[in-house]
């Protein structure tokens, strides 16, 4: 699962729509939920693969996201990759 905020630059952009637009092209494998400040305007944009199934406001709640996160984590637990020592929270 990957959870991505496009207004976040990545270097040498103004944005994160390029980086976003390379990701769902290489992994096919990732369920992408885009927390987005108009998500309308992000779900016109032709040149998004249509694998991005979940487009929503910058404006939910952490226990939203939980509840959305969690299931699909469950769904695929076998190919979850255990976190890192030092990202463990």
């Amino acid at each position: 699962m990957l959870v991505i905020d496009p207004c976040m630059p990545t270097i040498g952009q103004s944005d994160g729509i390029p980086l976003l637009r390379r990701i769902c092209c290489l992994r096919r494998d990732l369920l992408i939920l885009v927390l987005a400040e108009d998500p309308q305007r992000l779900l016109q944009d032709r040149a998004l693969p249509g694998r991005i199934e979940h487009v929503h406001t910058k404006t939910v709640s952490r226990a939203w996201l939980w509840r959305f996160i969690t299931p699909a984590l469950s769904r695929d637990a076998a190919g979850v990759t255990p976190l890192a020592q030092d990202a463990a929270p």
